[in-house]
């Protein structure tokens, strides 16, 4: 996800957002749309899960528990 939103490897999500929103608050006329930016660490991390739960959901794994997969 880091390296989508060039930045650096060791860098974290929530290191790269603030960079990325005064890059774009100097070059945007207009207001910075928030769903531009990257997302957070925990943000990332439940997505990945939610979508780890679909996929499985697909294969015909039922067994998951959705609120142990956030």
């Amino acid at each position: 996800m880091i390296f989508l939103n060039n930045g650096v490897p060791l860098e974290g999500l929530d290191i790269l957002k603030f960079p990325k929103f005064t890059q774009k608050v100097c070059t945007n006329k207009t207001s910075v749309q928030v769903e531009t930016l990257p997302s957070t660490t925990a943000a990332f991390r439940f997505h990945s899960l939610r979508t780890y739960l679909q996929t499985q959901i697909w294969r015909g794994n039922n067994t998951l528990d959705a609120v142990d997969l956030g």
